[in-house]
């Protein structure tokens, strides 16, 4: 069986009903989530239900974090409009939507220092949506699923200055992206007018390309024009490639469909008008990183970057900390802009988010519990508060003690002790270690929360301040005998034998 609606044998409609039932959560979020929608997930995966799932709910992420949703209302950059090659035109039989990448004309070193790596990346995510969107109208308009397309590649002029480096790895991150992000969603794809060098720029891209993507390639001889018309009627080919569809103005290429591209004029270029002082300069050695924190008061701050480097290209990705005060790896934190190989070599970078939530960190018993839930600077005050109390309780101790009906000699030594023993004890038991254990409670609790459930944000974070909250009363009494026998086994060997302070 195909794995498709209407030929689905039984146990891949019961992995459909499952899939459903797996990913109910997150598809009011999606664009229309019909059978035929979650069939081609289940079909990238070969209907293994785990698999499926994970790259469903990475897609969602990625439609997430580069807002695809407002995708088709932007605007690329005025070079990227004019010079990127390619376009659709016209209907294979099935009605399916056709693509065109004209690869010759194509300058793909005047692109890369002409635009971000990024801003090429998100233009092909546009195209991508065009797409999906042309292929609902055709269904409405067939009254019958429209949902693959069908690509054709010139690849008359294919030369060595398109494996120009730069340019190959960001085409193979455009493709990974498509892997992921739009499986099943090819028809078929004819490469056309394919030189000698074909097969070495197919071989540089070929591993990151599915089995299945593979086999719906087909690179065309010297016949290439009757094959195209066995799949595509005269009147949805452009003359010049052997059909008679041509442009209002008798354009026998249907330019204002395609865009041929062209050399870019280097007014284009933007790494020198672009050039500035930055606030900041620091070297990173290859396999090492730099982290620079900012803290998110409060939803809505826009986070905004610029830079750029000189060499080679950079990673770059945003990332939310779990805890405060300590240096942590990409993989401890929570992955805001995923870690991406930026070209600022070649074009300085240049971007922002809108943060969705303030920053959250986890270090005092009630104000860590609360945590996750309230400012940083709450959770500070709480410590002050907290801090406050320790020193004056170490001071009424010290007062009592100076007040006991005892010999004078010996008085400054009775409330020194009692200071000091009052403070270090209570600094321990009432603050540091309750914190301590609280917030690694907290923490590992959001944590595991986080990987074992699908619960929204909201309902993590309240039952994780619920949990922190029922520990408060369980811990107390272990931590404060704990800190006695500290003390006993240390600090208060080195009293001298005046008077023997008592914990409180």
């Amino acid at each position: 069986m195909s794995g498709r609606v209407g030929d689905l044998n039984p146990k891949q409609k019961e992995a459909l009903a499952k899939f459903r039932e797996n990913v109910k959560d997150v598809l009011p979020i999606l664009p229309n989530p019909d059978d035929y929608f979650l069939l081609r997930w289940l079909r990238a995966r070969s209907f293994d239900l785990q698999k499926s799932e994970a790259m469903l709910r990475k897609h969602v992420e990625f439609r997430k974090q580069k807002d695809i949703e407002n995708v088709l209302s932007w605007q690329p950059p005025e070079v990227v409009q004019l010079y990127l090659s390619g376009g659709m035109c016209g209907y294979d039989m099935e009605g399916s939507p056709i693509w065109y990448d004209i690869v010759g004309p194509l300058d793909a070193r005047g692109l890369i220092l002409s635009a971000t790596k990024q801003d090429l990346l998100k233009t092909k995510m546009r195209d991508c949506e065009r797409l999906v969107q042309e292929c609902h109208r055709q269904s409405e308009k067939l009254g019958k699923r429209v949902d693959t397309v069908t690509l054709i590649y010139d690849c008359e002029g294919l030369g060595l200055k398109h494996l120009w480096k730069p340019a190959v790895e960001t085409y193979i991150e455009f493709l990974c992206m498509v892997e992921d992000n739009y499986p099943e969603t090819l028809k078929r794809l004819f490469v056309i007018k394919a030189p000698k060098l074909f097969p070495v720029a197919y071989n540089l891209v070929k591993p990151f390309l599915s089995e299945e993507t593979r086999k719906k390639i087909m690179v065309l001889g010297g016949n290439w024009k009757e094959v195209l018309l066995k799949y595509v009627s005269p009147d949805q080919v452009p003359m010049e490639y052997g059909g008679t569809m041509t442009d209002p103005d008798g354009d026998p290429k249907c330019k204002s469909k395609i865009n041929y591209g062209g050399e870019i004029p280097k007014k284009y270029y933007v790494r020198d008008q672009l050039k500035q002082q930055y606030e900041h300069t620091v070297q990173i050695s290859r396999g090492s990183s730099h982290q620079v924190e900012y803290e998110i008061l409060f939803p809505g701050c826009v986070l905004r970057w610029q830079f750029m480097s000189d060499g080679s290209d950079v990673g770059f990705g945003i990332f939310l900390k779990t805890k405060m005060g300590e240096r942590q790896k990409a993989g401890e934190m929570t992955e805001v802009l995923p870690n991406q190989r930026y070209n600022a070599h070649l074009v300085p970078e240049d971007g922002s988010l809108t943060c969705t939530e303030p920053g959250i960190c986890y270090a005092n018993e009630v104000g860590e519990a609360f945590r996750s839930m309230v400012p940083a600077a709450v959770v500070w005050l709480s410590y002050g508060v907290s801090s406050s109390y320790v020193l004056a309780d170490a001071i009424d101790k010290g007062k009592k003690a100076g007040e006991t009906p005892s010999p004078e000699e010996g008085r400054s030594t009775r409330v020194t002790i009692a200071v000091v023993d009052t403070f270090v004890w209570q600094a321990l038991a009432s603050v540091a270690i309750p914190g301590f254990t609280i917030n690694r409670v907290c923490a590992a609790s959001l944590y595991m929360l986080g990987t074992a459930t699908r619960w929204p944000l909201a309902v993590r974070k309240w039952t994780t301040t619920a949990l922190g909250l029922l520990a408060i009363p369980v811990i107390i009494h272990p931590i404060d005998r704990s800190v006695d026998f500290l003390l006993d086994s240390s600090l208060r060997k080195l009293y001298p034998s005046v008077q023997k302070p008592s914990s409180s």
